[in-house]
């Protein structure tokens, strides 16, 4: 495992002012697939949901014609429009207004998107999981995500990113 760090001050400066919020202010936006499940195991890749997924027959309730998916009622959520303003409507940020500081989560260039339409956002601090194309995507993942870390199976870093903003000054 690697972590990578374009920008140390930035970095600093955004979890000082978590901290200074406390725990209660923090809001963590989190892909799923590969970034909270794992990529791999002792380096071997491991079935993801989509891949979980991509091999079953899928029936909707919509259109149940033959197994094949016809479609999807309401908003759906993917890869490209993954942020809060996809469920704006639903009631569910309603809770969150008070949580101005955001660690976002993310396993792709497109889940950089997901914090967009936080509303009051004061900081955020935004770490990518670089789990395959590692040096093909490095340098894209370092433009976009503040921390990424590169072959990480663990939740090592946002966990003691957490203690750290949870600790008494």
């Amino acid at each position: 495992m690697s972590v990578h760090i374009l920008n140390r001050k930035k970095v600093e400066d955004t979890l000082e002012c978590f901290r200074k919020g406390g725990p209660s202010r923090v809001q963590v936006i989190s892909d799923f697939d590969m970034t909270l499940t794992r990529f791999a195991y002792n380096g071997t890749r491991v079935p993801t949901c989509h891949s979980i997924i991509d091999n079953s027959r899928l029936i909707s309730e919509e259109g149940k014609k033959k197994g094949i998916l016809q479609g999807f009622k309401g908003d759906l959520i993917h890869t490209y429009n993954k942020h809060e303003g996809a469920l704006k409507n639903s009631g569910h940020f309603e809770k969150l207004d008070d949580k101005r500081n955001v660690i976002l989560l993310g396993d792709s260039l497109g889940d950089l998107q997901m914090a967009d339409g936080v509303e009051n956002m004061e900081n955020i601090l935004k770490i990518g999981y670089l789990n395959d194309k590692v040096d093909k995507l490095r340098g894209q993942y370092l433009e976009g995500y503040d921390i990424v870390l590169e072959k990480d199976e663990t939740l090592n870093v946002v966990n003691a990113i957490l203690q750290y903003i949870s600790a008494q000054n």
